[in-house]
């Protein structure tokens, strides 16, 4: 029987500040995600060991200012076998590590702000299949998130935000004919803009991919997902 917990420790050295650490265990079965075939059906739990230790401070009662560094090690992880690909076996061992760094809330009474970036380094430390070092699957070292509103008036809000993501691999051994494939980094862009027609009847513009730019927005090793275009959506909105 598997087992898994988690501990953390918390201190505020002041009022505002808050320093943290945590660690804990997972454990990931062969069926999860009704993923369970006859290759996986008898392997036991992938397992990862994660710590991570942060800080959160809050200038004011509006405004959430965080920072953090992370460490996954996973163990016992699902590989081709070397000899038969048709079967997978426990022979792997991945790292994810990194830093977050987070904002939100209100810069001033009427412009509220949410940040957040993510450098990750994931890669195979080791494997039979000779991909040691590669990046992990569909795991961005560089992922940028900023949206942010702001109350021109009593009535009408305007916003807009940007995201972007560097470049990801479908899988970490290179394909059939010796290629390592790769799908490259994109931006996107989106704006939004609200108008409060009475107290709780408020109209609603959004325009996604404001560029109209072609990127992925998932992948895996046999298929990707392909952005969708420009799109305008008006929303009537009615809140009880």
């Amino acid at each position: 029987m598997a087992t898994q917990w988690r501990g953390a420790v918390i201190y505020k050295p002041t009022s505002g500040v808050s320093v943290y650490g945590m660690y804990g265990t997972s454990f990931d079965p062969s069926g999860e995600g009704l993923s369970l075939s006859a290759s996986t059906a008898d392997l036991a739990p992938e397992r990862s060991h994660t710590v991570e230790t942060g800080v959160k401070w809050d200038p004011n009662k509006y405004l959430l200012l965080s920072a953090a560094l992370f460490r996954t090690v996973m163990s016992n992880l699902r590989e081709a076998s070397p000899t038969d690909p048709t079967i997978q076996i426990l022979a792997g061992t991945a790292r994810s590590q990194g830093i977050e760094l987070q904002a939100q809330g209100y810069v001033t009474r009427g412009w509220l702000v949410l940040a957040g970036f993510t450098y990750m380094d994931a890669e195979i430390l080791s494997s039979p299949n000779g991909d040691r070092g590669s990046q992990l699957q569909n795991a961005p070292r560089n992922n940028l998130r900023l949206f942010s509103v702001y109350d021109l008036s009593s009535k009408l809000t305007i916003g807009g935000g940007v995201e972007y993501s560097s470049s990801r691999v479908p899988g970490t051994v290179v394909d059939s004919n010796g290629f390592r494939q790769e799908v490259p980094g994109y931006w996107s862009a989106s704006a939004s803009a609200r108008y409060r027609i009475a107290s709780r009847i408020n109209l609603q513009l959004n325009v996604d991919n404001i560029a109209n730019r072609r990127f992925y927005d998932g992948l895996d090793d046999n298929h990707v997902n392909v952005s969708a275009g420009r799109s305008v959506r008006v929303s009537f909105i009615v809140q009880r």
